[in-house]
């Protein structure tokens, strides 16, 4: 077995352990948790917790100017 496959083993193992100990219902979820930890810690390169809330913050604020902007181009028809 190679030095790689035994690591894989072994954090799975991990996984199994503390999904278990924590009532999560798959190794899946522990993993994901773990991955966008190393990626909000910047030791693996993808989208923050940070910058995802951030950009869901500006997707909702859009989505809500978009609608005001319909509206209010309803109301400049009748202030004619």
């Amino acid at each position: 077995m190679s030095p790689r496959s035994a690591n894989s083993m072994r954090l799975s193992g991990q996984r199994c352990a503390v999904s278990e100990s924590l009532g999560v219902g798959t190794t899946e979820t522990v993993r994901k948790w773990v991955r966008q930890a190393e990626i909000d810690a910047g030791a693996r390169p993808g989208v923050s917790t940070e910058e995802s809330a951030g950009l869901k913050r500006l997707k909702r604020e859009n989505a809500e100017l978009k609608r005001a902007n319909v509206i209010l181009g309803g109301v400049d028809c009748l202030a004619v």
